[in-house]
C-alpha cells in the first residue's frame, strides 16, 4: 500500500495519523495551510456568502475517493462546510 502521513494541523511537524492506500486517491485541505494577506489571516477557501476567506469550519478536512480529483474536490467542499 501507499502510505499517506496526514498532518496534524495544531502540532506543526507532528503525524495525526498514517492511511494505507491500496488505490484512489487523498487530499486534505483546510484553513491552517496557504496563508496569505496582511498578517497572514486569508486563506484559499472562501465563503461563498461573504466571498471572503471562510471564517467557520473544520480547520482541516482529509478526505480518501476513488481517485484523486474526487478526493481534491470533497476536502474542499467539505473543508468550507459550517
Amino acid at each position: 500500500p501507499w502510505l499517506v502521513a496526514i498532518v496534524d494541523p495544531r502540532r506543526a511537524g507532528e503525524t495525526l495519523a498514517v492511511l494505507a492506500l491500496g488505490a484512489g486517491g487523498v487530499a486534505t485541505s483546510g484553513r491552517d495551510a496557504r496563508r496569505f494577506g496582511p498578517a497572514r489571516s486569508l486563506h484559499h477557501l472562501i465563503d461563498p456568502e461573504t466571498g471572503e476567506s471562510a471564517l467557520g469550519g473544520p480547520l482541516t478536512v482529509t478526505v480518501v475517493a476513488s481517485d484523486p480529483a474526487g478526493a481534491e474536490i470533497h476536502a474542499t467542499t467539505l473543508g468550507m462546510a459550517d
